[in-house]
């Protein structure tokens, strides 16, 4: 019997040890993990991020830069005029850029929930092409109105460019300009020549689509959020383990609280600590692409939602250490409150006994 309970001992110590020591461990990643599950888990954090970084009103301005890089020496239209950058601005403004990209996110991220079976998503620029194609004939009506008459024989034998002639011909009509301004945009086969985009449509050089070039990711969604949950109730398992494998209860809550502050107040650290290291790395990383508007925005995007995960993470550590200070003051005050009742004297229900003398003799009785 003795032996038996001996090796139930160890057992006990050994299940201890093993508790206590994973318990830490398993509170820090957990707290980590729910962090990036409220940024990322959801759309609305990316979407705010996004919306705050200012990011779509530089989009439209960077995909110039980048088309006048690319523009061949024969390009029609001039995209380094400031009218014409104009037009494109207005026809694509920073509200529909927002709009869309929203409605992508949330589709996509009903479609990994489950919530949706297929990933499904309208992104319709027709309107924004159109509206384009009537800036351009403004423009284009504007421009040839304001030109003089030719005079020479080789001005007037060519074909009228409305966007880089000098002068018109004699009678030369303004809405065939125009006309030709607004087709040349519509059906210009390298700009927007599919302006509807949905997940179907979108395909890589295999033929795949985005549906099926991601089609793995509901569930892989689902087994990141079900290991974030098991990894809370493992941590939760563990502190109670730990609990009933001391001698006492006691000395059982008060470990457990005692490893609460410190893995509380290791993860508010660290979660300070990342923040200010991803905040040195993109500041070096914007000032770098000082001169690119939208990688510059991109770098304010990632440490936005850096941020939101150092505020979750360090409300997480404030929550778990606070936790455990309020384990620790329960503690104190109940033994507090016991050894008060112990030292307090038991009340006597006895009456006190007659001292002699206290009360005169009573009388014999008379036979």
């Amino acid at each position: 019997m003795a032996v038996y309970t001996k090796h139930m001992h160890f057992a006990r110590k050994a299940a201890l040890l093993f508790v206590t020591g994973l318990l830490p461990l398993t509170l820090f990643s957990f707290g980590l993990f729910l962090s990036l599950r409220m940024v990322f888990g959801t759309p609305h954090p990316i979407e705010s991020a996004l919306e705050r970084s200012d990011i779509y009103s530089v989009a439209v301005q960077d995909a110039l830069k980048q088309a006048q890089q690319k523009e061949p020496a024969s390009s029609d239209v001039p995209l380094t005029r400031p009218e014409i950058q104009a037009a494109i601005q207005k026809a694509f403004p920073p509200q529909l850029l927002q709009q869309n990209t929203t409605h992508f996110l949330d589709s996509t991220y009903a479609w990994l929930q489950g919530k949706d079976k297929n990933l499904s998503f309208t992104i319709d620029l027709t309107q924004a092409k159109v509206n384009l194609a009537n800036y351009m004939g403004d423009y284009v009506a504007q421009r040839v109105t304001q030109l003089p008459q030719c005079t020479s024989v080789a001005q007037l034998s060519g074909t009228v460019d409305p966007y880089n002639a000098t002068c018109v011909p004699k009678g030369f009509d303004t809405n065939i300009a125009v006309l030709q301004a607004k087709q040349d945009i519509l059906s210009n086969k390298g700009f927007l020549e599919n302006p509807v985009l949905t997940a179907s449509t979108i395909k890589n050089d295999q033929g795949e689509t985005l549906q099926q070039q991601l089609e793995a990711g509901p569930r892989a969604y689902k087994r990141v959020m079900t290991g974030i949950v098991s990894l809370g109730i493992l941590a939760a398992a563990l502190g109670v383990a730990a609990v009933f494998l001391h001698d006492s209860r006691r000395a059982g809550l008060k470990r457990v609280s005692i490893i609460a502050i410190v893995v509380g107040l290791s993860s508010a650290l660290v979660a300070f600590a990342a923040s200010l290291a991803a905040q040195r790395i993109s500041d070096k990383v914007a000032a770098s692409y000082s001169n690119n508007g939208l990688q510059s925005k991109m770098a304010d995007i990632v440490q936005l939602l850096v941020n939101d995960v150092r505020a979750w993470w360090l409300g997480f550590g404030i929550t778990l250490a606070l936790l455990g200070v309020g384990i620790l003051v329960a503690l104190t005050l109940t033994r507090n409150n016991a050894q008060v009742h112990a030292k307090s004297p038991e009340p006597s229900n006895a009456k006190p006994s007659a001292e002699a003398g206290d009360h005169p003799e009573q009388p014999a009785k008379s036979s």
